[in-house]
């Protein structure tokens, strides 16, 4: 199924992890998050219900210890309803953290597993081209690739056939830090009609003038 919007309305506890941060994030009360084809920045403090919903979407099976969501929670996927765990299926956590990374096989070693186990028509080294991964770091696992390790771990949800690719909260510095290959796997986001959500803090610089406030962008 080619996923083109997705639709959650929800609220509760979630507790969020990053290889950077841990929260406990609450969606007070239920709120609609809509989602299509692109990349979303969602901006705001970590605990504003924004990295709950990211890691919601991609990481229910694995934080279900730790999640209080409160019904109703209405689901939809192309208009029609579904299920979070339906929606999980396709979506992909882009952090260290997340299990379904192996830290000792290398990114090669992954991506080939998935190439054969879905009979996908690319080679390993499409994959790396497409994402732009250097040779030598190909060759590693993720705890080893060094600066390159977002467009690594999403080529491996590329080649698990995820669609929905979040990512953790992360402060307007480090998004700074990213900004040259976040904005490289955006336009590869949108080259393959994946979706994107992106958490991230303030520029407090911005917030000093009043020019920046909660926001969800749509940058297709």
């Amino acid at each position: 199924m080619k996923i083109n919007s997705i639709e959650i309305i929800t609220s509760g506890f979630v507790e969020c992890k990053s290889c950077f941060y841990s929260v406990h994030d609450t969606i007070t009360i239920p709120t609609q998050f809509k989602f299509n084809t692109g990349a979303h920045l969602l901006t705001g403090e970590i605990d504003s219900g924004i990295f709950a919903i990211s890691y919601l979407i991609s990481m229910k099976s694995q934080v279900k210890k730790y999640a209080i969501i409160l019904d109703p929670v209405e689901v939809k996927i192309n208009g029609k309803e579904s299920t979070l765990e339906e929606l999980e299926k396709y979506a992909c956590y882009i952090d260290k953290s997340n299990k379904n990374f192996s830290k000792k096989k290398t990114i090669r070693e992954q991506i080939e597993e998935n190439i054969k186990e879905r009979n996908l028509n690319m080679t390993a080294e499409q994959i790396r081209d497409m994402f732009f991964i250097t040779d030598f770091r190909f060759e590693n696992p993720i705890t080893a690739v060094g600066n390159e390790r977002l467009q690594a771990m999403a080529a491996i949800g590329f080649s698990q056939g995820k669609q929905i690719f979040c990512f953790p909260w992360l402060s307007h510095s480090r998004f700074e830090g990213y900004a040259i290959r976040m904005e490289k796997l955006f336009e590869i986001f949108k080259k393959i009609g994946a979706i994107a959500i992106v958490p991230k803090g303030y520029d407090m610089m911005k917030a000093v003038y009043g020019k920046t406030s909660f926001f969800s962008e749509n940058l297709s």
